[in-house]
């Protein structure tokens, strides 16, 4: 019973790591296009944020 627990928790905690991995890309992406395509702006600001998608996934890992 403990294993399909751990099973679960384990494949959740897997799932929230690599959404955020992957939302850190798409930030980063869509930042340095959006500052290519003229606005700056929002492109420095998505360019800015997104490494706290990959300190939220390190938090993550380190809690468990």
């Amino acid at each position: 019973m403990d294993s399909d627990i751990d099973f679960a928790r384990a494949k959740r905690l897997r799932r929230l790591v690599f959404g955020l991995a992957a939302l850190f890309l798409v930030a980063l992406t869509v930042g340095t296009s959006l500052v290519f395509a003229g606005y700056p702006g929002f492109g420095i600001t998505l360019v800015a944020l997104s490494p706290l998608a990959l300190v939220a996934a390190g938090v993550l890992l380190y809690r468990g």
